[in-house]
């Protein structure tokens, strides 16, 4: 009926999971990349190293740890991805650390899914994820969005 197709939950089938790139280029953790600031280079670079534009909404790009090769978190998200039977996300240090933690953020829909035992912590290493493979992505703005990985071939 014309009703099933306005519901929320349809148009939500109905959308095409995001594109979910790792970045290419592996990242320096510092200050910045822990906290929200508006010092955004690294994320804009990392937007334009996989092709997308400031207002694409679509597609993703994972920020990855250059000391560790770890995924730090998404350009404009935190992702999730399932490892072992539960959705895991990068883990975050209460303070900046050079050494604990993926070196991202702990934004707002982050800590609602850990609180929520949605998530859990776990390190994911940028070499385990796998073209194809489901990913959540969660932001303040956008709440939670599906995804699929997209490896760069060649």
């Amino acid at each position: 009926s014309a009703d099933a197709q306005e519901s929320p939950l349809a148009q939500l089938r109905l959308s095409p999971p995001y594109v979910v790139h790792l970045d290419v280029h592996p990242t320096r953790r510092s200050e910045y990349t822990h906290y929200k600031t508006t010092m955004r280079e690294m994320y804009d670079q990392a937007r334009a190293r996989a092709g997308l534009k400031p207002t694409d909404a679509t597609q993703e790009v994972l920020i990855v740890d250059e000391a560790t090769g770890s995924v730090m978190e998404g350009s404009l998200t935190t992702p999730y991805f399932l490892r072992g039977g539960r959705w895991v996300t990068p883990p975050v240090a209460e303070k900046y650390s050079a050494d604990n933690g993926s070196g991202g953020q702990d934004g707002t829909t982050r800590r609602w899914a850990l609180e929520r035992g949605l998530a859990v912590e776990e390190e994911i290493k940028a070499r385990d994820v796998t073209d194809g493979e489901a990913v959540w992505l969660s932001n303040g703005v956008r709440g939670f969005a599906f995804g699929k990985i997209r490896k760069t071939h060649g």
